[in-house]
């Protein structure tokens, strides 16, 4: 048995999940977090705030898995998919704004660098900017900007273009990763177990993220 550690940037775990190779074990809960949690992750990023850990669990036998809720499906995977046992409030967050999911519309105020959720307020001022549109693959970064320059904003042209770049950079942040080797599926249910009760907690165990077990026979729920 063994601990990897590594680091993979945003934009390569947002394709990994699409093409199937990172996917939800079965002992997995669903997706909770609200908008709001979500605008606060993106905002932690832009501002270079830490994002926390990724556990995840490599296994050659395979494992019973649960749909994510990405809003679409996911690939044929080439390889041994990685499960992801901690982090998936925050990836399938990002999955959803990179992908311009309907629930996931987080806007960027140019002016006061704050984010929130689409409004109707957000849809009739220039001042806010949707995620995805510079974040997203259509993404036109000159023809926003030069949209911006005529809203009468109170920052000048080089300050808009600073904080785009600030933004679009987030598809880059890293995620510190730990991948669990050679760990059955007992003992990785005990881990979260024993972490809960009072080992190293995650960084992501407080309201960063809320990532839980969902009930195993004869196993404690982590909450």
């Amino acid at each position: 048995m063994a601990v990897e550690r590594t680091n993979r940037d945003i934009k390569s775990l947002i394709g990994q999940i699409a093409d199937g190779e990172i996917m939800l074990p079965e002992i997995q809960r669903g997706y909770v977090w609200r908008a709001s949690q979500v605008a606060k992750l993106v905002e932690s990023l832009y501002l270079g705030y830490p994002a926390g850990t990724l556990l995840l669990w490599k296994t050659d036998e395979g494992a019973e898995t649960r749909t994510a809720a990405t809003g679409s499906g996911q690939g044929l995977p080439s390889v041994m998919p990685l499960y992801l046992l901690d982090g998936q409030q925050r990836l399938t967050s990002l999955y959803r704004v990179f992908n311009d999911h309907p629930a996931a519309q987080i806007v960027f105020n140019i002016e006061t660098e704050a984010f929130q959720n689409q409004s109707n307020a957000t849809l009739r001022s220039p001042k806010w900017v949707r995620v995805y549109d510079v974040v997203g693959p259509d993404a036109d970064s000159f023809t926003l900007q030069m949209q911006l320059r005529s809203a009468g904003l109170f920052i000048d042209n080089a300050e808009i273009g600073r904080r785009l770049k600030a933004l679009e950079a987030i598809s880059q942040r890293d995620f510190h990763m730990e991948v669990l080797h050679g760990f059955g599926y007992e003992e990785v249910t005990q881990i979260f177990v024993r972490v809960n009760s009072g080992g190293r907690p995650f960084e992501d165990d407080g309201p960063c993220d809320g990532d839980a077990l969902r009930p195993v026979a004869g196993v404690p729920r982590r909450t």
